[in-house]
Parts: C-alpha cells; structure tokens; sequence
C-alpha cells in the first residue's frame, strides 16, 4: 500500500487493519480549508478539510469509493 502527498500542508498516512480494512489519516496544516483526494482501484473520494483539521478515513474491504 502507497500513500502519498503532493504538498507541503497536508500529511498522510494509511494502514490495512487485520479485518481488511483501510484507514486513511490525513492533517491539514493549513489556517485555511484545503481540500484532498484519496484513491483507490482508480476511483477518488475528494473531501474538503477544516483548517488545522485530522481527518480519518476508513474503507472497508469489499466497497468502492
């Protein structure tokens, strides 16, 4: 599993829990909303983080975006 980031003020990372799971973590470190992109299997889920905000993502194993 990759997970990446394009600039400098968001921060992210994602694991794959033992139920098959996946949880996405992603910080703004912005004072201002942002918003970002998660993909997978080529499709995205966009999403407009609050300033200073953590925001957690979970997928689970059998269902698209």
């Amino acid at each position: 599993m990759a997970c990446t980031s394009t600039t400098d003020e968001l921060i992210a990372t994602a694991a794959l829990n033992p139920d098959g799971s996946i949880a996405v973590v992603v910080n703004n470190l912005k004072d201002k909303e942002t918003f970002f992109r998660v993909w997978r299997n080529g499709q995205s889920l966009r999403y407009t983080s609050p300033p200073n905000a953590t925001i957690t993502c979970l997928f689970e194993p059998t269902k698209p975006l």
